[in-house]
Parts: structure tokens; sequence; C-alpha cells
């Protein structure tokens, strides 16, 4: 698992840089994609510490994408976050670690990652 990685996925160009700016700003390193298909290829690549997902997009929806990570030996221990406008009903009964009514406040994103995701290092200050 690659400590302080954290693989965000939506096919929302502003909501994707908001993600890793603040993500960033955290000291988390973020990989990104637009859709759940590309995802899964770069989750299995490099096996984040938390995947952040919208649930509608493109090609393979956030559903789908949490399922087959779940399922994957590789990558079935990495925490899942879904994100959603619509969909909180299926969101909730799908095998995701926490779902994040869509609009959300930037903070109760934060306190979701620092719950599920590893903690960045200490910056040394010496």
């Amino acid at each position: 698992m690659t400590t302080n990685t954290i693989l965000v996925v939506d096919d929302e160009a502003p909501i994707l840089e908001l993600l890793t700016d603040a993500l960033e700003i955290e000291g988390y390193h973020v990989l990104r994609s637009y859709n759940g298909a590309q995802a899964l290829e770069i989750a299995r690549e490099q096996v984040p510490s938390l995947v952040i997902s919208d649930i509608m997009m493109p090609l393979m929806n956030g559903l789908e994408l949490c399922r087959r990570l779940k399922a994957d030996s590789r990558t079935a221990r990495v925490p899942v976050v879904l994100m959603t406008a619509a969909a909180l009903d299926q969101a909730r009964t799908s095998n995701a670690d926490a779902v994040l009514a869509k609009p959300f406040e930037l903070n109760a994103l934060l306190q979701l990652v620092a719950k599920h995701a590893l903690p960045p290092p200490a910056h040394d200050s010496a």
C-alpha cells in the first residue's frame, strides 16, 4: 500500500482540481482519474491508501469501481469514499467505507480522509 497516496476520481474537472489542491495542501500525494475504468487500472498498479470517487461517471461508475476494488485481493483493503449528489441510497447500500453527499464542506471531506487514510508524514522542522 502506497502511504499517503489518495486516488481522486471525478469526471468534473473543477471538482477534481479542488480536491487535488486541498489534499496536496494537507500533505497527501494525489493520483487523479476522470472515470472509473482508468481509476481501477491506477489503483491496481499503485495501490493508494484511499480512493475518493464520484458515483455518476462515464465508462464505469463509482459503485462498480468500489465493487471491483473490494473484490480484488490487491485493493480489497483500500478504503473507498463515495461522493454523490443523486445516488445517496445506492451509495449507502454499497460496500464503500464512507459516503459524502454533494455538495459538501471541504472540512467534512478532509475529516473523512483523516479518518480513513494513513496520515501524511510529519514535516521535519529541523
